[in-house]
């Protein structure tokens, strides 16, 4: 989603240009933004913004993109109990604003878990993750993009996480190579990338037994 929203504000922006990256915290829920100083939106094009496959000539003209980004960017945060709006003026810059519930802290979830041990239940449930998975507390994800700075700041993004072992590929044909040999949990596939290779390839990765999800 930030890398979406980063790589239009980059692409959409006026030469000399300056992209800002913000979060606050209200309550249980982080607020970011991400600012560009661009061409600006038009009001009356704003509710066309987040639909599949429209793309705003006035605002977009002669710069590539297939227009699915931000509507992918919205339903993803809508999964996520998130939501996204814009603001923009034409000639000024565009902000968008995005929201998500923050994960409880370990505290939190010590605290929650000693008080549910002391209140009595009728039935008991076994909860507990399988054992291959309590040994394997780290998640393995792939990266396929051809974009030397979009790699650059996903690895910036995810590289410092203890539970997470990140690989990238720049090509199509080494990202198919990489997600027979290591099995990935998440793959996260340039959308561009993946309509120039074809359907072919992924193809007979999605028959195996993994990669689990794709994106």
């Amino acid at each position: 989603m930030i890398v979406n929203l980063l790589s239009n504000a980059i692409k959409y922006n006026r030469a000399h240009g300056t992209v800002r990256l913000g979060s606050t915290r209200a309550g249980d829920r982080l607020c970011c933004t991400v600012s560009d100083t661009g061409r600006g939106i038009a009001s009356e094009h704003l509710p066309r913004l987040f639909q599949p496959f429209e793309r705003l000539e006035s605002s977009y003209d002669g710069i590539e993109g297939s227009g699915v980004g931000l509507a992918l960017t919205r339903r993803l945060l809508e999964m996520m109990a998130g939501s996204i709006a814009v603001d923009s003026q034409v000639g000024v810059g565009s902000t968008f604003r995005f929201d998500l519930p923050l994960a409880p802290s370990p505290a939190e979830t010590a605290t929650g878990a000693t008080r549910s041990m002391a209140t009595p239940v009728a039935a008991v449930v076994d909860t507990a993750p399988p054992a291959a998975d309590r040994q394997r507390r780290w998640r393995r994800i792939l990266h396929v993009e051809d974009n030397a700075a979009n790699l650059k700041l996903v690895r910036r993004l995810l590289g410092e996480r203890p539970d997470v072992e990140l690989a990238d590929a720049g090509s199509g044909e080494l990202g198919v190579a990489l997600a027979r040999a290591t099995t990935p949990d998440l793959i996260l596939l340039d959308l561009n990338l993946r309509a120039r290779m074809g359907s072919p390839p992924w193809a007979g990765c999605r028959r195996t037994r993994q990669p689990r999800r794709y994106r």
